[in-house]
């Protein structure tokens, strides 16, 4: 599900759809976050494609509240 102009819906490790995004507009990526795993990757904004896997200390994940 990686075609020109879609997005993946579902997490590339466990294969849930609860998944958040948060767009990067200066580097053209979406930060996801896996609610059931606890995934974190990034992906191509214009085709969806893997681009890596994210840290947990990255600063675009959510804060405790």
């Amino acid at each position: 599900m990686t075609a020109e102009g879609s997005k993946r819906l579902q997490c590339p490790y466990c294969e849930g759809y609860e998944v958040d995004r948060v767009y990067l507009a200066s580097l053209q990526l979406d930060a996801c976050a896996c609610i059931d795993c606890g995934a974190r990757w990034d992906e191509r904004t214009s085709t969806g494609e893997f681009v890596g896997r994210g840290s947990s200390a990255t600063v675009f994940t959510p804060r405790p509240s």
